[in-house]
């Protein structure tokens, strides 16, 4: 058989649904201003995601899975042939995919902060579209197996099983996707395989209404996806002990003030609300996944300032900030930390809460400085209201990510990080209720107890944990800064 021969077809179809908003940018702002980034279009103005969009992100996952077969399947880079003496083009062609159904766009806006005094910098305010969750669109592709294939077929045929799986399962792409933007997944995907061996096969294949093969397969659908085993992620549960707040600086019109409210020095004015984001008719509640990163790097910044380890450890982790690549004292590095972002619905309720400014010299109140906040309180104390999920990637290779989100973990659970704004008033400290942690693909439950008290790990879970914060210390032997893991989490 010629290597060019083609030896099989297989094509993929199926819906493609985001799971969370997604950010694909076409490259510029909006010709009004009112926007830095637009998503990108077709030209009937449907949202799009480009099939080298998918292809990149699917290749990157094929060449941590299996960089050789993955060079087979997806093509050899123009700079070096790989592992081959010739250079290969790709086995599998991506057709674009058009979001059509329950699409809905959403406006955006973020603020970079400053990572040591946690205010908002200066001229760092920027706004942006995203497609909301829950719109869909037909995904198809095409993969044409040839004879230079042949001699590695089970390596392709162990790579094609995971990418199926992958595809199913759920994964991110576009911007954003360290900060919880771009999960998506394809649902009731089938993989319709045409053998250029068998006759039949080829006649169906090549028939103009395309009949199915013989041995048709559908992929039995997935709710959600398992971390890879070489990661290290948390999936916990908090209870609101007060109140939370993210600001929403996008007032909606119904919680303006009205023509018949009090005028004058004395007429509260609502300046913070929770930011909401629609879902149908219904809207919840959403701490988005840049609020969250923004508050745990910070808290992480001071957890290694405490024990003396200087901001490089944090930079090769989350990556470098704004500030010090605008300075030019640090070059762009991915993010290996990653976080999902949240929605509230059930458990919660929002509620004004009118204050006064206060003079800080006279300690009385500051005339026509009454206003209205309108944060979100949970109605029964205690109970699981707010879902969390973060982690890090490869942290088989680097155990030092994961001691990282272990003490995190262990602030949040204890109260000790908040979330949101208006912290300064004790708003948006969480106590911990349950978490799943998935070490490396084997998931380890916690659990509070009635008393307060925490369910106990095993001592070899406890010892291996411990090893990830002493690796995260540098060090061999524990130390008093890092203890407290096991009282807090064994």
């Amino acid at each position: 058989m010629k290597s060019e021969s083609i030896t099989k077809k297989i094509l993929l179809s199926g819906k493609l649904r985001l799971l969370s908003p997604l950010l694909i940018g076409s490259g510029h702002g909006s010709d009004d201003a009112s926007r830095d980034i637009e998503i990108l279009r077709n030209a009937d103005g449907q949202p799009l995601i480009p099939g080298t969009s998918l292809a990149g992100v699917l290749r990157a996952y094929s060449m941590r899975e299996n960089p050789a077969a993955a060079e087979l399947l997806f093509g050899t880079q123009k700079t070096k042939a790989g592992a081959y003496d010739y250079g290969l083009q790709s086995a599998i062609f991506l057709d674009d995919v058009i979001l059509t159904d329950h699409v809905s766009i959403e406006q955006r806006d973020g603020v970079s902060i400053d990572a040591w005094t946690g205010t908002a910098i200066e001229h760092h305010r920027y706004d942006y579209e995203a497609v909301a969750s829950g719109a869909c669109g037909s995904f198809s592709a095409e993969i044409t197996l040839r004879g230079l294939h042949e001699a590695h077929a089970e390596e392709i045929d162990a790579l094609l099983a995971a990418l199926y799986h992958h595809l199913a399962s759920g994964f991110h792409l576009g911007a954003g996707t360290a900060k919880g933007l771009g999960r998506v997944r394809i649902e009731n995907l089938s993989i319709l395989p045409y053998d250029f061996s068998e006759k039949e096969d080829v006649q169906r294949y090549l028939r103009v209404d395309r009949q199915l093969p013989l041995h048709p397969e559908v992929l039995a659908p997935l709710e959600a996806a398992a971390p890879a085993a070489r990661d290290f992620e948390v999936d916990a549960w908090f209870a609101i002990r007060s109140s939370l707040i993210v600001r929403d600086y996008d007032v909606p019109k119904e919680e303006q003030p009205q023509e018949d409210a009090p005028t004058g020095e004395d007429a509260p004015t609502i300046v913070a609300v929770m930011k909401r984001v629609r879902k149908g008719n219904d809207a919840d509640y959403l701490i988005p996944g840049s609020s969250l990163k923004g508050v745990l790097r910070h808290h992480a910044q001071k957890l290694l300032a405490s024990l003396q380890l200087g901001i490089e450890p944090l930079e090769a982790i989350m990556g470098p900030d704004t500030q010090r690549l605008e300075q030019k004292c640090a070059e762009k590095r991915k993010s290996f930390f990653y976080v999902e972002e949240a929605t509230l619905k059930d458990g919660v309720e929002d509620a004004k809460q009118t204050r006064n400014r206060i003079d800080r010299f006279t300690n009385g109140t500051i005339d026509g400085s009454l206003f209205t906040t309108k944060p979100i309180w949970q109605m029964e104390l205690g109970n699981p209201v707010l879902h969390l999920r973060f982690g890090v990637e490869n942290a088989a290779a680097h155990p030092e990510r994961a001691g990282l989100v272990l003490l995190l973990l262990k602030d949040l659970w204890l109260g000790r990080i908040a979330i949101g704004g208006e912290v300064g008033i004790g708003r948006g400290t969480v106590d911990g209720v349950s978490a799943t942690i998935y070490d490396h693909g084997t998931p380890v439950t916690l659990q509070r107890n009635e008393d307060g008290s925490i369910t106990p790990v095993s001592k070899d879970v406890a010892a291996r944990w411990q090893g990830y914060v002493d690796a995260l210390c540098r060090k061999e032997e524990t130390t008093a800064e890092t203890e407290g893991i096991k009282e807090g989490l064994a």
